[in-house]
């Protein structure tokens, strides 16, 4: 990761949202990106986990809200925001092109 601070960083939730999110969109063509503090590094004690979703086909209307309940329902303790990049704002997506990582299997 760019920028990875490894004294703030809690590998085992962002781990663990890694891999619930990565499971959960399998059957669809989907591009992850990790964002914010995270992906940048300076994570601190408050950091939430910023994830971008873009579809690269179709998906059923209900796609985000699931994984959305999935997350919720994980022992991950770190509030975890997702973003569908097709709705975004301009400004949020090209601070999520700038920063971002890509997550793939």
């Amino acid at each position: 990761m760019k920028g990875e601070n490894q004294a703030h960083r809690k590998p085992d939730e962002l781990s663990e949202v890694r891999r619930i999110v990565l499971e959960y969109l399998r059957p669809w063509r989907v591009r992850v990106y990790l964002f914010g503090s995270q992906a940048r590094g300076d994570v601190t004690d408050l950091s939430d986990i910023d994830i971008a979703l873009l579809p690269e086909g179709p998906v059923p209307v209900d796609w985000l809200s699931g994984l959305r309940e999935r997350l919720e329902e994980s022992l991950v303790l770190r509030h975890v925001d997702v973003v569908d990049l097709r709705t975004a704002g301009s400004e949020l997506s090209h601070k999520i092109r700038e920063e971002g990582v890509a997550w793939s299997d």
